[in-house]
């Protein structure tokens, strides 16, 4: 296969990373995705997107991809050169480590049906994972090629990705022609722009997705713990914060306060690097979850001692997702200070358009923002907006700069 021959592609998942990329490919390439839930095959066949994102939805309206989805992995896996795998890989908290079997059984069903077919791997994984699968299911062609996406700005990042990392396990020839012709397959649609290339070994593309990810929830959690020094001692976060950002080795980004890291990555990939290294005897990353979780106990005891000198009076949540502009709630930090007070027996009233019904959790919800604003005596949210600006004396928020 020629580079710059139409190719097919399957793609496996159709989440956020699965989605961005089946959308970017699938205007070169025929593009299949394979997704067990049955909803977003429909959807997808129906033109229409099966995930709230402004750039994949606006993707599809404007049409002109040759993009289908099936739930059936024989027709979708059967005719591709390269099979995307994204799968979910949560951490499994039973087996204290990322729970990998989705990609697995895709690659099984990979051998299986279409042998000649490389797979891409995309899925967070633990380091060691690729070969040891090469190893058990005595296949080789697996590539295993991270994805570095922010919530909430999944298309975006994969239109104009950081950098792009291709992790090998042989050296041959083979695998250097797959990995090249990975490599134009992801980048060709990006119409030249300027992308950092690294092919390494597949042990090392795994520990660089896993140390970029541990490296920002460690960013997360010094400045919330700088932001905690200040709270108790009654000195301006964003004075020291400024301060401190100047210094041009720290930088002024990725530095504003929040009620503690969440979302789909950083969670999970800090704790899989954190017991990956314990092993070692570090303590650097391994205690980097410790203190978000400590910053989620320190905040949650102000809401409670609110809520014990202010009987009767209101508590309400501005969005639970965790970050501005997502919808997801996983591992939200929010979502977590809200189901600490309903231990206590305090309960509060949720405004978070992603939600459909009359509760949350035994939560009141409100669908109008401004009877949300005049309901609640004290708003608490992880990140301000401007939609918050004529309630700003009854804000509860660690957010100086007004972004993530």
């Amino acid at each position: 296969m020629a580079m710059g021959d139409l190719m097919k592609v399957t793609v496996a998942g159709a989440g956020y990373v699965g989605l961005s990329n089946a959308v970017l490919l699938a205007r070169e390439n025929e593009v299949t995705i394979v997704d067990i839930n049955e909803t977003r095959v429909d959807l997808v066949n129906g033109g229409r997107s099966p995930i709230k994102d402004e750039d994949i939805e606006a993707a599809f309206h404007e049409g002109g991809l040759s993009l289908k989805a099936t739930s059936d992995p024989k027709e979708g896996y059967g005719n591709a050169s390269f099979v995307i795998v994204a799968t979910p890989t949560d951490f499994d908290p039973a087996k204290k480590g990322l729970d990998a079997s989705s990609v697995e059984n895709v690659v099984r069903l990979v051998k299986e049906l279409n042998p000649s077919a490389w797979c891409l791997v995309r899925s967070t994984l633990p380091i060691g994972f690729t070969r040891k699968l090469q190893e058990k299911l005595n296949f080789d062609h697996l590539l295993f090629i991270p994805e570095f996406l922010r919530e909430g700005k999944a298309m975006k990042d994969t239109l104009s990705p950081s950098r792009l990392v291709i992790g090998t396990l042989k050296d041959d020839g083979e695998t250097k022609k797959a990995a090249e012709e990975a490599a134009f397959l992801l980048l060709s649609p990006l119409k030249g722009k300027k992308v950092d290339i690294a092919f390494v070994k597949a042990e090392e593309a795994e520990a660089i997705k896993l140390f970029s990810n541990a490296y920002l929830a460690m960013r997360v959690a010094f400045f919330d713990e700088l932001d905690g020094f200040a709270l108790k001692h009654g000195l301006s976060s964003k004075a020291i914060i400024h301060g401190v950002s100047l210094d041009p080795r720290i930088g002024d980004y990725y530095n504003n306060p929040s009620f503690g890291y969440g979302g789909y990555c950083l969670s999970k990939d800090t704790k899989e690097l954190g017991r990956t290294l314990v092993k070692d005897g570090a303590l650097l990353i391994p205690t980097v979850d410790l203190s978000n979780e400590m910053r989620k106990e320190k905040i949650l005891s102000r809401l409670l001692a609110y809520a014990a000198e202010h009987s009767g009076k209101t508590i309400g949540f501005y969005r639970l997702s965790s970050k501005a502009g997502s919808d997801g709630l996983r591992s939200s930090s929010t979502l977590d200070l809200l189901r600490g007070l309903n231990a206590k027996g305090v309960k509060a009233i949720i405004f978070e358009p992603s939600l459909e019904g009359e509760s949350f959790e035994g939560n009141a919800l409100e669908k109008d923002l401004t009877a949300f604003k005049e309901k609640a005596d004290l708003i608490v949210a992880n990140r301000v907006t401007s939609h918050l600006s004529d309630v700003k004396d009854k804000i509860f928020s660690r957010d100086v700069y007004h972004r993530d």
